[in-house]
Parts: C-alpha cells; sequence; structure tokens
C-alpha cells in the first residue's frame, strides 16, 4: 500500500491507543535466531520504559547485558575465525582494546560493542 501512495485506513483519535511494552521474556536473545533479529532485539530493548537498557544473554556462562550491536549484511560480515561449525552463542573474535567481541548467531556474526556483565 505503500507503494501506491495509499494513505492507510483513518483511525478515530479515540481509539488509538499506545503499543503496549514488551514482556520480560522478550529481552532474552536466542542467539539461533539470524543475527538481523538479534541486533533489531538489541535496539528494540534500548529504549524500553522502566527497564535499564539493553537485551539480556548467556555468553561465556555470565549473564550481560547487551546495549549496542553492530550489524552487516551478509557480503560485509564475512569472518575469517568464524566458521560453519560455531554454536549459536560462542564468541569467535574478541578485541580485547575495546572490549567488542563476536558472537556466532544462526546465519553468521553479530559485533557487540556495548555490553555489561550483570
Amino acid at each position: 500500500r505503500t507503494i501506491k501512495e495509499d494513505p492507510g485506513d483513518s483511525q478515530e483519535d479515540k481509539e488509538a491507543s499506545e503499543a503496549p511494552c514488551f514482556c520480560p521474556e522478550f529481552r532474552l536473545l536466542d542467539f539461533e535466531e539470524t543475527s538481523l533479529n538479534v541486533h533489531n532485539k538489541v535496539r528494540a530493548w534500548s529504549r524500553q520504559p522502566g527497564y535499564t537498557p539493553g537485551a539480556l544473554a548467556s555468553i561465556e556462562g555470565k549473564t550481560v547485558r547487551i546495549v549496542k550491536t553492530f550489524y552487516c549484511d551478509d557480503d560485509e560480515r564475512s569472518n575469517p575465525q568464524s566458521n560453519s561449525s560455531d554454536l549459536p552463542g560462542t564468541v569467535v573474535a574478541r578485541n580485547e582494546e575495546s572490549g567488542d567481541f563476536q558472537v556466532q548467531c544462526g546465519d553468521g556474526c553479530l559485533t557487540v560493542l556495548e555490553w555489561y556483565e550483570e
């Protein structure tokens, strides 16, 4: 509809409502999902009212709150240290200087730029 410049269906202001906040279970990351899905979930949890920013994950046996990630499409994401035998959730590369790391997702790696141990 957007491509055809259809403005959509109008809604009366008195019928409008805010979308509900996410439930806490949605905050847990599943690295078997695609790297884009994991990235978007982290982004979604960066501004949820009533919560400390970030999505929760288990990395190397520790619970961490991931606040910022970097996603690249397939052409740019190739990482020579990652291979198809790495299980989702495995840290495949680390930058000791910056603290960034790459974690294996269902379809490739995602770079974690900001995170905090819980």
